[in-house]
């Protein structure tokens, strides 16, 4: 893909079947003059090959239109952070496979993931800022260094206003205040949200316990009737 080869067909020959299908009646037409050139591609090739490339160029038409900027200006900057899950392959010491392979275990680990993104007067995602998207497998310290890396570069202290979403995790929230203080950001631009699923999830929890403390109780005092 870094040298433009898609569909197994070249950019040279990626272009010529689609001006060719452009220009001419039908895929057939196309089909024939590459077996002039004792080339063979079949009419559904043709087709596949023409309408990728299309589409490609429609998103290279939208691309242009993106305000692509390394500062964030006046927007509504959106940070947020968060746990993943990941597997990372380590190897045993010790005999082979039978194949000669060597044995390995697959724990689960977690990245710290961090994206910066803008938004719209309406809370909508702003398509003409590219978002800035990390993780890491350092912990979390080095995630934040990366946001503040980050939100350095991008000028963040001209932003209109800045939230932090994230879940309800500690290792999250005991550092944004430091991330502030270290931006020297204005604490009035400065707004902090509970993401909303993992707030209901929370709160669903909490629900649960209460039906059943309830019902537990409700058990109890029928038994006391019954003695």
């Amino acid at each position: 893909m870094l040298a433009g080869v898609y569909d197994r067909c070249t950019p040279l020959l990626s272009s010529e079947i689609s001006i060719l299908a452009a220009m001419l009646s039908s895929f057939e037409e196309v089909s024939r003059v590459f077996d002039d050139k004792a080339m063979s591609i079949g009419i559904n090739t043709i087709r596949r090959i023409a309408q990728r490339f299309a589409s490609r160029a429609k998103i290279a038409q939208r691309l242009e239109t993106v305000a692509l900027t390394d500062s964030v200006g006046q927007r509504r900057v959106v940070v947020s952070t968060d746990g993943g899950r990941l597997r990372l392959r380590q190897y045993k010491n010790g005999p082979r496979t039978k194949k000669g392979r060597r044995r390995y275990q697959a724990r689960w680990t977690e990245p710290k993931l961090v994206i910066i993104y803008a938004v719209d007067d309406q809370g909508k995602m702003d398509r003409r800022f590219i978002p800035v998207i990390e993780g890491t497998l350092k912990g979390p310290d080095t995630a934040f260094g990366l946001l503040r890396y980050h939100l350095q570069q991008l000028g963040v202290r001209t932003a209109k206003q800045i939230l932090f979403v994230a879940d309800g995790a500690r290792w999250i929230w005991n550092r944004v205040s430091k991330l502030v203080e270290s931006l020297g950001l204005a604490v009035s631009k400065v707004y902090e949200l509970v993401n909303f699923y993992h707030a209901v999830e929370h709160l669903g929890k909490v629900a649960d316990f209460k039906r059943k403390k309830t019902a537990r109780r409700g058990d109890d005092s029928s038994k006391n009737l019954t003695s």
